[in-house]
């Protein structure tokens, strides 16, 4: 299916579901018509029973699309609301596997769970797991309504780092398009807080590459120190440090600075 569609970009088939967005009635009238042309010019079928025309929100690969924006499906909500104890490393995975990607900083709320998971450890589930398991539970119960990226509007990517995990989040108009985590490995926890806070950085460029790449962003960051980088001849600055820069060329920034009580994280 990507082969009959590949040359426009309105129509985005995931293997065998497509999903068509639009403003106006218009648009969608004229977006459905080139849609259904192309699949019979290619001889393709679809399901009548299957098939949504003109909705206000559908449901599609685990989420909610709508006239507001991105929600994870609430089935999905029930089932990790209702997801028992793990007692299992397998149970864990499958848990951790259904965590979704609209909260932030999850990289934090599950670095404990994770080391459950490593080759050698040894399962102990305790208070403070079941804490992080609950805290989990309720941050995706709280998880907001994802706007949907606009090309023409401005770009913001907000980061920040903590002891453990680097988190950012993709902005326009400060509301939140996309949310993003990952964890920091041992020698990675071990940096300097600014290098932390300049990975989180690099991060959340590279992580909303596809966003990020080609056009104007501001980058917002609690680290003051991080602004006064770039001004410092390369010679004088750390090597590790130097390296971070060098990945930040390819992208044209504005950092600004943003007390952390301010930070949309």
């Amino acid at each position: 299916m990507d082969e009959i569609y590949e040359e426009d970009e309105d129509i985005n088939p995931y293997f065998d579901d497509i999903a068509l967005g639009s403003f106006t009635v218009e648009e969608h009238c004229r977006l459905l018509r080139r849609t259904l042309l192309k699949a019979r010019k290619a001889n393709l079928k679809f399901n009548e029973l299957k098939t949504q025309l003109s909705q206000t929100s559908v449901n599609y690969l685990g989420h909610v699309l709508s006239d507001e924006g991105i929600k994870p499906d609430p089935k999905n909500i029930r089932a990790i609301e209702q997801f028992a104890t793990p007692n299992f490393k397998e149970d864990l995975q499958r848990f951790l596997g259904m965590v979704t990607k609209f909260t932030s900083h999850l990289s934090n709320l599950t670095h404990n769970l994770r080391q459950l998971l490593k080759k050698d450890s040894v399962w102990i589930w305790d208070a403070n797991t079941e804490r992080d398991f609950e805290l989990i539970k309720q941050a995706i119960m709280k998880s907001p309504c994802l706007k949907y990226f606009d090309k023409n509007k401005e770009v913001t990517v907000s980061v920040d780092a903590s002891k453990n995990g680097l988190g950012a989040v993709l902005l326009q108009e400060s509301q939140p398009v996309a949310y993003g985590s990952v964890s920091l490995t041992q020698t990675q926890q071990r940096y300097a807080q600014i290098e932390k806070e300049l990975m989180a950085v690099i991060y959340g460029l590279e992580h909303f590459n596809y966003y990020t790449y080609g056009r104007i962003v501001a980058v917002q960051t609690d680290h003051k120190p991080i602004l006064g980088l770039s001004k410092k001849p390369y010679d004088t600055i750390f090597p590790r440090l130097h390296r971070m820069l060098l990945r930040l060329n390819k992208y044209n920034i504005q950092l600004e600075y943003v007390p952390g009580k301010n930070l949309v994280l």
